[in-house]
């Protein structure tokens, strides 16, 4: 258990890293003023709240690994606490490379706007889902 930890809590700070860079970049840059220059395309909304929302689950993620690996590991502790931590560590992980997709996804599509829309979108959708199956089947084995 705790190599799994220790193994997840480096992925979600990885993510976390990541997706905080992406926010402070934003897709398509800013004008003088810090408007960003896609504001009005509802990609850009999907963008802000996926990344925001793959930031709070990578963070929340890595402090209950965190806290699977400081706890006191007494007997009772392998019969609740530590499979509920780690069952909610998962699960925050686990939205976390979901939302982050999701965050790649529509930054991808704003910055391509104006090009082959249908084959990017196609693209975008075959590729999250893929990944999708890919990390939900990889949680279960």
């Amino acid at each position: 258990m705790e190599r799994m930890a220790n193994s997840c809590m480096l992925v979600s700070t990885v993510i976390a890293t990541g997706v905080l860079s992406a926010a402070f970049s934003i897709p398509g840059g800013d004008n003088d003023d810090g408007i960003p220059h896609y504001l009005k395309i509802p990609a850009f909304l999907i963008f802000a709240i996926s990344d925001a929302t793959a930031l709070i689950s990578a963070s929340t993620s890595t402090l209950v690994f965190l806290s699977i690996l400081i706890s006191r590991y007494a007997e009772n502790d392998f019969l609740s606490s530590l499979p509920f931590k780690l069952m909610i560590g998962l699960l925050s992980l686990f939205i976390s490379i979901t939302s982050m997709m999701v965050a790649f996804s529509s930054a991808l599509f704003i910055t391509y706007y104006h090009g082959l829309k249908l084959v990017l979108n196609v693209c975008i959708c075959i590729s999250t889902n893929t990944l999708i199956w890919i990390s939900a089947i990889s949680t279960l084995v």
